[in-house]
């Protein structure tokens, strides 16, 4: 059967009537990632300050000043905006498992950074669009922690336990590291739209890809 707002098919929900924005179906997207892309201070010479890891999955240096100062370089090639891979602070290289959606991770940056980036972005005509892991989070968040070592932890509900899952919990494609939330309940819900909104309107980014 058809799908349509009121009558959704099985493989389509209707959460409202929001529209796409009309850059969004326009957009050249550069996307970042950030751990690899550069580093330094604006004006600083591509790889100054570069780490020296032992093996490739561990941090090797990228930040957000690094962006910064290559923007005009971005804009010069005709994109319109640039998708970063996660910044909030992590355990891993590649951010994809967050452990506080509040915090940027130090090792890439600052707030001030951020609202550099932003600006600078937006004076040359770049829309800056975030990732925002809202499936699921870092094994070492104090919200997993809690939840893990207590039953009756207030965050309890915001995962998924039980002998059915091979680690004890329900995560990301198996990765023990990844704990899923459980995003039925509504507390969790409320948490990760709070996170989001809190840098869509103190930092003026464009939107999330998610």
């Amino acid at each position: 059967m058809d799908g349509t707002l009121t009558n959704a098919t099985l493989y389509g929900y209707a959460v409202d009537n929001w529209q796409t924005p009309a850059w969004a179906r326009e957009a050249v997207v550069y996307q970042i990632f950030v751990d690899r892309f550069a580093t330094g201070a604006e004006g600083a010479p591509v790889g100054d300050g570069w780490l020296e890891p032992e093996g490739m999955i561990q941090f090797v240096g990228g930040d957000l000043p690094g962006i910064s100062a290559r923007l005009e370089y971005i804009a010069d090639l005709g994109v319109s905006a640039i998708w970063l891979t996660p910044i909030f602070l992590a355990a891993e290289y590649h951010a994809y498992d967050t452990i506080d959606y509040t915090q940027i991770d130090p090792r890439f940056g600052t707030v001030d950074d951020l609202h550099a980036l932003v600006t600078k972005a937006h004076s040359l005509g770049l829309r800056v669009i975030l990732d925002f892991v809202a499936n699921h989070t870092s094994d070492s968040s104090p919200l997993f922690q809690s939840a893990l070592a207590d039953e009756n932890s207030p965050y309890g509900n915001w995962f998924s336990f039980g002998p059915q899952y091979k680690h004890g919990y329900r995560c990301f494609f198996n990765v023990a590291s990844m704990p899923q939330f459980d995003t039925d309940s509504p507390e969790v819900r409320r948490y990760l739209c709070d996170a989001a909104c809190y840098w869509l309107h103190e930092f003026d980014i464009d939107g999330y890809r998610l």
